[in-house]
């Protein structure tokens, strides 16, 4: 749980975001096709994970950390989570864990599937699963898909009103 009072992350303009969370399939969470991603307008994605948590290669690659601290948890660990941070020597490490929040460096676009990798790691007390977020781009907000590798950070077409937001299919271990 966040703590309460804290200065909220800075989305543009307080718009709306919209988050996505995977609680019953942790386990496969370091498949590396752990989510696939439609968007049915263009978006900004964020990444909310646990500054604990081992920082995966597709997340370093395709997004960047945003220039806020993170904010605070706290923790409600059932007892038997409690007693192994406490003998693993751990429990200091989570409670001073902050949720971080990444920013993908282009603009998901519809008509693109996209993949989100799992965690990669395998520590229960310290990898814990993210949050997939997004603000779907206001009309007339320029929208920047990196293509052309140099031209990475050149600016493409603009927003359009559209219906409907996203698909989201999210990959199991088990068939």
């Amino acid at each position: 749980m966040l703590v309460p009072n804290q200065k909220p992350f800075d989305f543009k303009d307080k718009q709306r975001v919209y988050t996505f969370t995977s609680v019953n399939e942790h386990f496969t969470f370091v498949r590396p096709d752990y989510i696939h991603v439609s968007f049915m307008r263009p978006a900004q994605v964020y990444v909310f994970l646990l500054s604990m948590t081992k920082v995966p290669q597709w997340l370093r690659n395709d997004f960047e950390p945003a220039r806020t601290p993170g904010m605070a948890i706290t923790w409600q660990l059932a007892f038997h989570g409690k007693v192994l941070a406490i003998l693993s020597q751990k429990m200091e490490t989570i409670k001073s864990s902050r949720l971080k929040c990444w920013v993908r460096k282009e603009h998901c676009v519809p008509g693109v599937q996209y993949t989100f990798g799992g965690t990669e790691g395998n520590n229960p007390l310290e990898d814990y699963t993210y949050m997939l977020a997004w603000r779907p781009l206001d009309e007339g907000e320029e929208v920047n898909t990196g293509e052309g590798g140099a031209q990475a950070g050149r600016k493409e077409a603009r927003v359009f009103p559209l219906r409907g937001l996203v698909t989201i299919e999210e990959r199991s271990g088990y068939r």
